[in-house]
């Protein structure tokens, strides 16, 4: 028991640590209102204004396209409680972070407007929250990412390029029964070419109006689980990937809606199938863009840095899952033997390892690391803080990685009980 105790201690301190400086880096219109003229100009359009809670959970006030530029300037007010509503209802948690007093601003980032695809008329674009004093809030997770690249660069001199995996299950209306999300869009298996015919027109639309938004498709698949299926985005920097990846949600569910269809992204939602990940692939760029990930000359390629940066994100693991998979439907996800990274370990394309290492022999670009456990419930903006700060203790602490496991763990583990070990 005492032994217990003590580990519990010890890995208590080390989450302990990660949060303090997690919490260190949370704390402190001409050519836009052109954007806003479109075929349809002289239809009322709408601008939403969006925010993704602690939750993960998209949010959107919504102003005429007349006031957009005072959303830009003073914003739009929201109660601060707001950001920490739980994912099954609106009730603010006790909490001295929730009081009814007070408020933030949602202002609009004009950098981020964009038409919305498949309602010209409308735009959309993501917030900066403010104090009502107009400094940004504490409970901001751009601005919290915002710091977290900027302590990288002026650390390192790198910047994080991500590319995210967006996995999630087309569901149908099932006639005379009693839920809307019974009957998923088909039942076939990983990668089956008919299952791609049968949402090939859906998936086109779909990534048809994520380009239109400035999204790169890498790859389109139908996955494992019952009317699953991913899209995978090409790699940039990591504000811009995580901005992306709100949009890619927004399209991927409006497209589905159209379609009569709900796309969910939930992690685990038929108990004997695959659940849907949002498996985050980074990399570390000098300025020049250049990929430091790689070194030629050592083991497995991987530099000194890199190596540095991928052993803080695997020794800060566990606590750094309360925000990239922070609901407890993501650890029904989070099993044995299902490629969704259950065990403490890194290893070389290996599925069934957290932290994968990923790139072709020859092309030192293509290296980049695949944190597996990342789901469709995490607020991206905190979740790459998380990476940010666990890859800079790191950094900062000269971690190395342990030889990587090339296996599945759980056949050793198996193994070593069986011979009583």
């Amino acid at each position: 028991m005492g032994q217990d105790q003590d580990y519990l201690s010890r890995r208590v301190a080390k989450a302990s640590t990660f949060f303090e400086f997690i919490s260190s880096l949370y704390c402190p219109a001409s050519i836009v209102l052109s954007a806003m003229d479109g075929p349809d100009h002289n239809t009322l359009g709408f601008v939403r204004i969006i925010w993704i809670d602690a939750c993960g959970i998209r949010r959107c006030r919504v102003v005429p396209k007349e006031r957009l530029k005072d959303a830009c300037g003073s914003g739009v007010g929201l109660a601060g409680a707001c950001m920490f509503l739980p994912c099954w209802g609106d009730c603010p948690p006790n909490h001295p972070a929730t009081t009814p007093a007070g408020e933030v601003r949602l202002v609009v980032d004009t950098g981020t407007l964009r038409a919305v695809p498949w309602r010209p008329c409308d735009s959309m674009a993501l917030a900066k929250l403010r104090t009502e004093m107009g400094t940004p809030s504490d409970f901001c997770p751009r601005e919290a990412l915002g710091r977290a690249l900027t302590l990288l660069e002026q650390e390192t001199g790198l910047h994080l390029s991500v590319g995210f995996e967006v996995e999630f299950n087309l569901l149908k209306a099932q006639p005379g029964s009693s839920g809307p999300l019974s009957q998923p869009l088909d039942h076939s298996i990983y990668c089956a070419t008919s299952s791609f015919n049968g949402a090939a027109e859906i998936l086109r639309e779909m990534c048809s109006q994520l380009a239109e938004l400035g999204d790169v498709i890498e790859q389109v698949h139908p996955e494992s689980g019952p009317g699953q299926f991913e899209i995978a985005t090409q790699h940039q920097n990591a504000l811009d990937a995580a901005d992306a990846l709100v949009f890619r949600k927004e399209v991927i569910s409006s497209v589905a809606q159209s379609h009569e269809l709900v796309a969910s992204f939930l992690p685990k939602l038929y108990v004997d199938q695959a659940g849907n990940g949002c498996h985050c692939h980074f990399s570390l760029t000098d300025a020049g863009g250049q990929n430091v990930l790689a070194d030629g000359e050592r083991p497995y390629s991987l530099s000194t840095t890199g190596e540095a940066f991928a052993a803080g994100v695997l020794a800060h693991l566990p606590a750094l899952m309360a925000l990239t998979a922070g609901n407890p439907n993501s650890f029904r996800r989070i099993a044995p033997s299902t490629w969704s990274g259950a065990y403490s370990c890194w290893g070389v394309n290996n599925r069934e390892a957290p932290l994968r290492l990923v790139g072709l022999p020859g092309r030192p670009q293509s290296i980049n690391f695949e944190l597996k456990t990342v789901d469709g419930t995490a607020n991206p903006h905190l979740a790459l803080v998380g990476i940010v700060a666990a890859g800079l203790l790191g950094i900062r602490h000269k971690l190395t990685l342990s030889d990587p496991v090339q296996v599945d763990p759980g056949m050793v583990t198996s193994i070593n009980d069986s011979e009583g070990v």
